[in-house]
Order: C-alpha cells, then structure tokens, then sequence
C-alpha cells in the first residue's frame, strides 16, 4: 500500500500514487511548482491614449477598436478628425461625420464629397501613390430582439496615384458600400438603420516595385539551387527569366548571361 504524503490518500500501486502526486493532489508541493513554474509571464504593452496595459497577442486588434480609435482622435476641423495612431504601413487614418439623419448610403457620400476629395488632394501632394479604403459604421436597431448595435460595410483597398481618378474611386467606393448594406438590409435579419454615425478613411503606403528591380535572393534559398533569380540590366529583362527555363535543357549555368542565346528561337523583335 502507498500512501500520499499531501492528502494521506491510499494507492495499491507507486505509479498510481506518482500519477496523482503530479495531476490531481491539490496539496501536491510537486503539483504547486509545477503550475507556478509552467505558466509564462503574459507580456503587455502601454496604451499612452487609453491609459491601460494591453496583452501582446491582442495589440493590433486594440488599435483597430473603437475605444483606441475614440481616444487616439484629434478634431481637424468640423466633422473630420484624425486618428493618432498608425497601423502596421497606415499613414493616417479620418473620419468624418455630420449632424443631419441620412439614411441613404449614397445621399451621404454626396454631403461628403467635397471634404473626401480635399482629403485625398492634400495626401496626393505629400505622397505619389496611395492605398486607401473605406468603411462606413451604422447605428441599427432589431425590434424582435430589441436590440441596438453598430454595424460597418468596408471596400477592398485600391490604389490611386492621380488627383484626376479620385471621383471614379468615390463612385466605385459608394457602388460596393451601397451593395453591401442593400444586402444586409435584405437577409431578413430583421436590423433597422436608425442613422449613419460616421465614415473612416484609411490611407496606407504604396510603394511598388520596378519591373526591372533585381532582389538578390536570401542565401539559404540560393544554396537550394531550386529558384531561376537573373540579374539582367537590359530593356530585355523581362525575356530573361523565359530564357532560363528554355536553357535548363542544355545544362548550363543559367546565372551567366553569356547562357542567353535563344533569342531567335523566343521570337524577339
């Protein structure tokens, strides 16, 4: 017979006793350690707006919230403010808003057209390319439920580098918001739009790349010998990599560009 030490309980065999001195004994030392010992510290990290210690894992959902947004804003001018804080490549992010009760998606859009398009003039200047979308929050009711909540319709992010494309992205913008909250409105949800609360304007870095860049590969991915990467400076370049694929047959070093002689055979002009 085996008895614990802790909690005095009786066992017919040790690897019994050894099994609940491990997992199941509340007064198990051995248990105690292990619980203290096993858990890691959570790292968190400071909100200077919110004035609170956020969990590491939950930081970047905490600046896309509501109360990070709420307390990060600073008022431009009436009916647009600033959101403080930039997430991951964002370069700033607004939100503009009204007093009067519009209802109708489209009808908003057409109060805002002209700040939107200041907005947008004023980023073009500072920067040559943008990634910008939008996301328009609603406050809805559902009488059955007699419930009230805030709902959003966003757009993909699309890409302008000209003042001139900016009223086709607000008609394309309106288009996709329009279509999404028609088919909320639609799915017998039973949700009533009381009214339009605000629209946010997110404008992130666009920073393409040249057709003609050459990025020299990590050399973990090079010593696998199983990528095609040339290195080719002329106005061929983009025939470079077709070459080293027709090349492969004959066994040579697809690196070199003396290797490159098929340009008959690709019908280059």
């Amino acid at each position: 017979m085996f008895i614990c030490p802790s909690c005095k309980k009786n066992f017919t065999r040790k690897d019994n006793l050894s099994r609940h001195l491990k997992s199941a004994c509340n007064k198990s030392s051995f248990l105690n350690r292990w619980l203290t010992t096993s858990t890691p510290e959570e790292k968190k990290k400071y909100c200077e707006e919110c004035k609170e210690s956020i969990s590491q894992n939950l930081w970047f959902g905490h600046l896309r919230s509501n109360t990070h947004k709420n307390n990060s804003k600073i008022i431009e001018q009436p009916g647009v403010q600033i959101i403080k804080s930039a997430f991951k490549e964002r370069i700033i992010t607004y939100r503009l808003s009204m007093e009067e009760m519009i209802l109708n998606v489209k009808n908003y859009f057409i109060k805002l057209e002209k700040k939107i398009l200041r907005i947008f003039e004023d980023q073009l200047r500072k920067h040559t390319c943008l990634k910008i979308n939008m996301e328009l929050f609603g406050y809805y009711y559902n009488p059955s439920t007699d419930n009230h909540d805030v709902k959003s319709f966003n757009t993909p992010f699309k890409v302008i580098c000209n003042s001139a494309e900016t009223k086709d992205l607000i008609e394309e913008f309106v288009t996709v918001i329009d279509n999404k909250a028609d088919e909320f409105a639609e799915k017998d949800s039973g949700w009533i739009l009381l009214n339009f609360i605000h629209l946010e304007i997110n404008i992130n870095k666009f920073n393409p790349l040249r057709a003609s860049s050459f990025i020299e590969l990590p050399p973990e991915i090079v010593r696998r010998q199983a990528v095609v990467n040339t290195c080719w400076r002329t106005k061929g370049c983009n025939y470079g990599p077709c070459e080293a694929v027709v090349i492969l047959i004959s066994y040579v070093d697809v690196v070199l560009l003396t290797s490159y002689y098929f340009r008959r055979k690709l019908n280059k002009r």
